[in-house]
């Protein structure tokens, strides 16, 4: 695989005459995986192949980069790993976290089963504690992390370096949009709302959704309880009904992947319909986070 990389970039530059050096064929393009018994799947772009990458694990996060993209990932007994790259081997991180995230500059947020909050600088240093208690947070480009208690209390820190501050509203999931910082929300009513940079509130949208998704251009895709599949181009669009059902969806560079509730794969690209994307996964990991 190692010879087979330095084949491609070397290919690459010979044809629009730079250096290696310039590219990052990898950055955004591999898709990482998990099926129904914990095997953990790898593939290149959109046509590639899976591959099985050896272990065991129930989640996982992505950080794009030239090489392929650094993973954390957390097994069944709650221990974490990582992975420099797809090539790479498992490295044991100290510690116990039930979820986290991959902030952009490479920094790791996480949650224990007792909701208590932990950050990784360095996959050679150690976990330490941030104060406070959550049961789930997303994060910005710009490092804003945005979060949920168990009670559906929601928090924002600027950062390591900041504090949290109490945010009015009442929800069970978020997503950020990365390059604006716009929030939207579901509470557990299914119902919707947003917050934009300036707001001092969450608004409500019309609507009701389980699960959610932001892209870079700030349209907003969306399921409800009945697995339809709705989209929005932002706070001033209407909802439109999209064909096809589907269980979770993640949208980034203009493309949507999705699981439906049997486990098979979706993607739907600029002017296409949905693509069956050979597999069965219960969950999968684009280019920027997990569904």
């Amino acid at each position: 695989m190692k010879v087979t990389v330095k084949l491609m970039l070397a290919s690459l530059a010979i044809i629009i005459g730079a250096s290696a050096a310039d590219f990052c064929p990898f950055e955004g393009q591999v898709i990482w995986g998990i099926n129904g018994v914990q095997d953990i799947f790898w593939k290149f772009g959109q046509s590639g192949a899976w591959v099985n990458k050896p272990g065991k694990l129930v989640y996982l996060d992505h950080l794009p980069t030239c090489s392929g993209g650094i993973v954390y990932g957390i097994n069944g007994l709650n221990d974490i790993y990582y992975l420099a790259n797809p090539d790479s081997n498992w490295k044991q991180i100290a510690g116990k976290l039930v979820y986290l995230r991959i902030a952009k500059n490479g920094i790791v947020w996480g949650i224990n089963a007792s909701d208590d909050i932990f950050i990784l600088e360095n996959p050679n240093e150690a976990f330490r504690n941030i104060p406070g208690k959550l049961v789930y947070l997303d994060i910005d480009d710009n490092g804003r992390v945005w979060g949920i208690n168990r009670q559906g209390n929601i928090y924002t820190r600027a950062g390591i370096e900041g504090s949290w501050i109490f945010v009015p509203g009442n929800l069970k999931f978020l997503r950020v949009e990365r390059n604006t910082g716009r929030v939207w929300g579901i509470n557990s009513a299914d119902q919707i709302f947003t917050k934009g940079p300036n707001d001092a509130t969450f608004s409500a949208v019309n609507g009701l959704l389980t699960h959610l998704d932001v892209d870079e251009l700030g349209t907003v895709w969306g399921i409800n309880r009945n697995n339809d599949i709705f989209k929005r181009e932002g706070v001033s669009g209407s909802w439109i009904n999209i064909p096809g059902k589907l269980k979770k969806l993640r949208v980034r560079n203009g493309l949507v992947w999705g699981i439906n509730s049997a486990g098979q794969i979706f993607k739907l690209g600029f002017n296409s319909g949905w693509v069956n994307i050979p597999g069965l996964l219960t969950r999968l990991w684009g280019p920027d986070g997990a569904l």
